[in-house]
């Protein structure tokens, strides 16, 4: 690939029945707290507030390791998960050999921030995604 210094990259395609949208992939994302927020403000019930809400989003969350059992040291915020639920949670296993540099970009780019955990109600930045 001539826009990769000559080097090729693996690219999956959906070559089986239901093409492509047979591999879809599932991300698990809260929100941002403002929505939340809003909810609450605009139904004029509390009970919708992000603070409010969260006993309820980590009942039925149960945190789970990835599938390749790598320390996830530094890469979620475990004080914004449950770990009882019946909803199971967990990081990508077998990370890509460049999601390193991803994550040291956000210490050289400021307008790209390193963000520990999209769970935790501030969604902007760079980081692992559930």
């Amino acid at each position: 690939m001539p826009g990769l210094g000559g080097r090729s990259m693996t690219y999956p395609q959906g070559h089986i029945l239901g093409g492509t949208s047979s591999m879809n992939g599932l991300a698990y994302t809260r929100g941002s707290s403002d929505d939340y927020d809003r909810y609450a403000e605009l139904t004029d019930d509390d009970g919708w507030s992000w603070d409010n809400i969260q006993k309820y989003l980590r009942k039925n969350e149960r945190w789970t390791q990835p599938a390749d059992h790598h320390n996830t040291t530094g890469e979620f915020d475990p004080s914004v998960h449950g770990f009882h639920g019946i909803n199971a949670v967990s990081l990508p296993g077998f990370v890509y050999s460049f999601d390193h540099r991803v994550i040291q970009a956000t210490s050289e780019l400021p307008e790209f921030p390193f963000n520990l955990d999209m769970n935790s109600g501030n969604q902007i930045g760079i980081g692992s995604l559930f």
